[in-house]
């Protein structure tokens, strides 16, 4: 994933600078402005031209002053994600304090200095913190998912999901000997996967099989059971695997955990919860290999002339497609998506883009003859150097 990966090597190098900008998208998905970083580049660099020499920190500050500029630029090449690199997140604020005490002037002075660090860094989280805002649930202590008991928890079987997220985090509440597989998501499990072998044998499995379906936190049933529509929804989904709904009825299976965010809730003490739908498997129903949409050769040649233009944001082999009678999607790991629509135009969107690029006609692309700006694709973070 190239998402928070600098575009060149002068982002790269000034991404502690690059860290102070309010845009959303440099480190982490929304706005998440770090002043910390460069504070504390400015703070060694005013401490050794006041004083004429190199500032004076501990033989162990320095130690991790090294360490810290190298886990930072190794993580910044490696990943670029701010999830990844805590410690460092961490380590940044006792460390400027640090170089804030090797400083000359009067007590007040730095002191005042110190307290201004303080207030700049709130001033610029302030307008985009937001607490919780990416919470499902509050939760404070104890288990984040807390199902209420059931016997299917107790027993071995096959559960299915079927979710961008794949809530792995309820695995650990059901039976150890259970399966799990997240078959449409982010990235649908198709048959040339090294996944679709395994996950096959465990559908051929004698395990009972079952659906793992979301519930909100207020069914629209009475019956507390999945509508019409989510049963349809869902089974469309499964179909492609040879799974199928049957017309029975599911288990809810409520969390503990009451539903967020926290300052929202009339429904306290309700939760939210999963449906367990028993599925069917039936090795005639399953599309055969053959029988999987795949993109027209024309439209493949296509877009391995993309992918050869520009792998980084279009690796080769990293990527799936979805054919419809309008459009022909090719999803890469990179965060972008290579579309041709049903008259022919070939488009690409990075996914903070707000609308497709189009490259030009699928015979145009055929020939190499388009623009493709691997260096700075729209949707991508823009530094301040570069005209917006």
């Amino acid at each position: 994933m190239v998402r928070f990966q600098p575009d060149g090597w002068l982002e790269a190098l000034l991404r502690p600078i690059i860290m102070m900008d309010p845009s959303g998208g440099i480190y982490f998905e929304g706005m998440a402005p770090d002043w910390r970083f460069g504070l504390f580049v400015g703070v060694l660099v005013l401490a050794t031209l006041m004083r004429r020499r190199p500032a004076t920190m501990p033989f162990a500050a320095r130690q991790l002053v090294l360490g810290l500029t190298a886990t930072l630029y190794l993580w910044v090449f490696a990943i670029g994600n701010g999830r990844y690199y805590m410690a460092g997140l961490l380590l940044i604020g006792p460390l400027l304090v640090l170089a804030w005490r090797s400083l000359p002037g009067t007590a007040s002075i730095r002191y005042t200095l110190l307290a201004g660090f303080v207030l700049v860094q709130y001033l610029v989280m302030a307008p985009s913190y937001k607490p919780n805002q990416w919470g499902l649930a509050e939760w404070t202590e104890g288990r984040a998912v807390d199902l209420e008991p059931s016997a299917l928890r107790e027993q071995p079987a096959v559960f299915i999901t079927s979710t961008a997220i794949s809530y792995s985090i309820l695995v650990p509440q059901f039976h150890p000997q259970s399966r799990w597989a997240n078959v449409v998501g982010q990235r649908d499990i198709v048959p040339a996967m090294r996944e679709y072998k395994p996950l096959l044998e465990m559908l051929r499995g004698p395990m009972p099989k079952f659906a793992v379906m979301p519930m909100p936190a207020r069914p629209e049933s009475a019956d507390n059971q999945p509508t019409p529509l989510i049963r349809q929804v869902y089974g469309d989904l499964l179909r492609p695997f040879g799974l199928t709904l049957p017309a029975r009825a599911c288990t809810p299976l409520r969390s503990l955990v009451a539903p967020g965010p926290p300052a929202a809730s009339p429904l306290k003490g309700v939760g939210r919860g999963f449906w367990i739908c028993a599925l069917d498997y039936s090795e005639s129903l399953r599309l055969a290999d053959s029988q999987v949409p795949v993109a027209p050769a024309r439209v493949a040649e296509a877009f391995k002339r993309v992918e050869q233009r520009c792998p980084r944001f279009f690796p080769p082999g990293s990527s799936n497609d979805r054919v419809s009678d309008r459009l022909i999607v090719r999803h890469y790991t990179s965060d972008m998506r290579l579309m041709v629509d049903d008259e022919g135009q070939v488009l690409f969107k990075y996914f903070r883009a707000v609308n497709p690029t189009p490259l030009g006609h699928l015979e145009q692309v055929l020939r190499g003859e388009f623009e493709l700006p691997c260096d700075k694709p729209p949707g991508r973070y823009l530094p301040p150097w570069i005209p917006h």
